[in-house]
């Protein structure tokens, strides 16, 4: 007869049991959370809650006034029609739940950047907290934004579609889009990546899987309120002309018409580099040099949209070795964090004023990863990703 060890068993149980301790904890702080929630977030509450709220009482999505004197939603429509059961909850609950998603967000997203099944500690827990003390991320969870899930869903994106799963890749995608200014450049290398693997028909699978998903994610809109599309163009034409922390805006009121100029071969530059790492580099790593380089030339951008060159950066944390580059990277972040802590104590904290922290946080990136490969070893490149050699 086989002998059973008693003393394994004995601590594979305890194990179970310590993990259903913290499993059970961890439940009950997470629904603790939200019956205590006072949040309320503002951009979530205009954008997101709000109109699922007027959806679900038979109201048009895109008309605010009855509820708030304030507030104008500008979110596409895909989003509320996925996330409309949100609008059941009271605002402070749906607020805190998508509150915790973002955190659980965080975790998703340094986890796909790290491809690995199970990543060492220490660096995973240093990219989560690049991730969560940003300081435009800090703004971003404060006011309820969409860009950390518009993160991972092109990342996800990215999956299906190295798969040859074109149908189920544009999904993601037609939910991302409810910003479509953050997928300007992710989009088009999703289709050249679409069409390296299957040609023409590979993109007009993509391109018509986006679409069909887009239609669908809008039907709960369409069946509960038939007449929102006339409130939806007029809440875009009522959006405020802000002065954003965007090049596009900025460089014409520096410098006039030149400004212009000087913008379109900047964000013609981009495209260029864009469809390089498409066409040279695995799809995760090109995604995320697609989401870097969006905040830089996006012609609508603002500073909590800088969020998207984070996962470049914990990617380098990843697999930078130069103790000298891995040092770049951390003074950068730093440094990029004291600046705007300079720029919110010195200043009436406007946008604008941080539109140089992209770029910052970009050209620490590239130096550092230059510096690695210059005086360290090779980042070899394989076709699921990157991994330092």
């Amino acid at each position: 007869m086989r002998e059973i060890d008693l003393s394994s068993t004995a601590e594979r149980g305890l194990r179970g049991l310590v993990a259903a301790i913290l499993a059970a904890v961890l439940a009950g702080g997470v629904v603790w959370l939200i019956a205590n929630s006072q949040l309320t977030s503002w951009d979530f509450r205009n954008n997101l809650w709000a109109p699922a709220y007027l959806l679900l009482q038979g109201q048009s999505p895109y008309d605010l006034s009855g509820l708030y004197d304030l507030g104008n939603p500008v979110w596409l429509p895909m989003v509320i029609g996925f996330f409309f059961p949100l609008g059941w909850l009271p605002l402070p609950q749906a607020a805190m739940v998508w509150q915790l998603g973002s955190v659980a967000v965080m975790v998703a997203v340094v986890w796909l950047v790290a491809e690995q099944k199970r990543p060492l500690l220490l660096p995973f827990m240093l990219g989560l907290l690049a991730i969560g003390l940003y300081p435009r991320m800090l703004a971003h969870l404060q006011l309820g934004q969409f860009s950390l899930l518009a993160i991972l869903l092109y990342l996800l994106s990215v999956k299906l579609l190295s798969r040859h799963l074109f149908w189920l890749a544009g999904l993601p995608v037609a939910l991302a889009l409810a910003k479509p200014q953050l997928g300007i450049l992710a989009v088009m290398g999703l289709l050249i990546m679409a069409y390296h693997q299957a040609k023409g028909r590979g993109v007009g699978l993509l391109a018509a899987s986006i679409a069909g998903w887009s239609i669908l994610l809008m039907l709960p809109l369409f069946l509960l309120y038939p007449g929102w599309v006339p409130d939806f163009v007029a809440a875009l034409r009522q959006n405020p002309s802000w002065v954003q922390p965007s090049l596009f805006s900025l460089l014409p009121a520096w410098l006039g018409w030149s400004g212009w100029v000087i913008w379109g071969i900047l964000f013609a530059g981009a495209a260029v580099v864009n469809g390089w790492l498409w066409s040279q580099r695995p799809g995760l790593l090109a995604m995320l040099g697609s989401l870097a380089l969006t905040p830089l030339v996006s012609p609508y951008i603002w500073s909590w949209d800088f969020v998207l060159l984070l996962p470049l950066f914990v990617w380098a944390l990843f697999r930078v070795r130069r103790l000298e580059a891995h040092g770049l990277l951390w003074v950068g972040y730093l440094l990029n964090w004291g600046l705007m802590l300079w720029v919110v104590l010195n200043t009436d904290g406007s946008d604008h004023y941080f539109w140089w922290g992209g770029w910052l946080l970009a050209s620490v990136v590239v130096v550092a990863l230059a510096w690695q490969k210059r005086y360290g070893l090779a980042l070899n490149y394989v076709e699921d990703g990157i991994s330092g050699g």
